[in-house]
């Protein structure tokens, strides 16, 4: 192996190391309280009551998500809508300026009462 090839090899190990820092480091942000916070930046947002009765969880892959099961949303002491699980998917580097950002939004089994 070259010496370049060899420093090459060496950064992109370096550089995988970072992701995985960073990743880790976004996981331990977003655990922290989660699910009030959650719930707290939701409901003004949504002008409803917003509750999380599931779990809450972090994945990686294929990009960064939270996932949170068992949502409602209540207004005016009704269940307005209902999902089995949300899955939001969040962009990594903002994170690191104390910024979420939303790029997706999926539901699961979601039920909505009109």
């Amino acid at each position: 192996m070259t010496r370049s090839s060899k420093l090459i090899l060496m950064l992109a190990g370096v550089l995988a190391g970072l992701i995985v820092l960073v990743a880790a480091a976004a996981a331990y942000i977003l655990r922290q309280d989660a699910k009030p916070r959650l719930e707290a930046a939701a409901s003004p947002a949504l002008q409803m009551e917003v509750g999380v009765d599931g779990e809450f969880s972090v994945g990686f892959l294929p990009r960064l998500h939270v996932a949170l099961t068992d949502v409602h949303a209540h207004k005016g002491g009704a269940e307005i809508a209902s999902a089995e699980e949300v899955q939001v998917g969040i962009p990594l580097l903002p994170l690191l300026h104390r910024e979420v950002r939303i790029r997706t939004i999926r539901l699961q089994r979601l039920r909505l009462a009109i």
